[in-house]
């Protein structure tokens, strides 16, 4: 007589499929056979089921995450939607963000919202209690957003904003243009001119799909749309 199978798993020739294995499974986002060899494969690399199923080309992203959110109890952000400028950037440094590969979203008093790339990986949220003392809400986001995205960060996007007059793409993009007369060289040499033409050499050279130029009372902040999610570039 064959053993009962739990109505909480699932066996795929030997091979039982338990918790996000299963619930890939029952959304019919992989066969069977392609969840068991997975979870084998996750095994052998010591990775997590979500990470090595996400490293699979053909699979819907959005709708496994949303699977390894409803598995695991934790909310699931999309990146895209969040505005990065407002987030706390005093906690930890660049650093610690490269290390762990998790980004504060948030502050609400001694809760510190954090994005993380698995729910199973505990590392990065253990790591930023025992640096900062803050208490911790975790909230999933695609890997790949938030790998993008703290790249950026650690790199300074957006810091050659920071010296129009020594930016030497503006110096080759003069020295391409036609030779102006006297007045229209006084009209290119404007700072707004400038500005403005930093703003768009530098969109072009970090491939972003928008800019975003909001004007507020006594400031003015520029972002920039990249891989769908907006960076602050700058706020002169």
């Amino acid at each position: 007589m064959e053993p009962s199978q739990s109505p909480f798993s699932i066996t795929v020739q030997g091979t039982t499929l338990s918790g996000l294995s299963r619930r890939v499974v029952e959304a019919n986002l992989l066969s069977k056979e392609r969840v068991r060899d997975t979870f084998e494969a996750a095994q052998k690399s010591h990775r997590s089921f979500l990470q090595e199923a996400l490293d699979q080309g053909d699979v819907d992203r959005t709708a496994l995450l949303r699977c390894a959110s409803e598995e695991s109890g934790m909310p699931l952000m999309d990146l895209r939607a969040f505005d990065l400028g407002c987030r706390p950037q005093e906690i930890v440094d660049g650093r610690f963000l490269e290390t762990h590969g998790v980004l504060p979203l948030f502050q609400r008093g001694s809760k510190v919202f954090l994005a993380v790339p698995d729910p199973s990986d505990v590392s990065g949220l253990d790591a930023f209690t025992f640096q900062t003392g803050f208490g911790v809400e975790a909230i999933l986001v695609d890997p790949r957003l938030l790998t993008r995205v703290i790249r950026d960060i650690v790199s300074g996007i957006g810091s050659e904003l920071a010296d129009l007059n020594e930016d030497p793409s503006l110096e080759d993009l003069a020295t391409k243009t036609a030779t102006p007369s006297s007045t229209e060289t006084a009209e290119v040499d404007t700072p707004v001119v400038r500005f403005v033409n930093k703003i768009l050499m530098d969109a072009i050279r970090q491939k972003a799909s928008d800019i975003h130029i909001e004007p507020y009372e006594g400031k003015l902040r520029i972002r920039y749309r990249l891989d769908g999610v907006l960076h602050e570039i700058a706020n002169p």
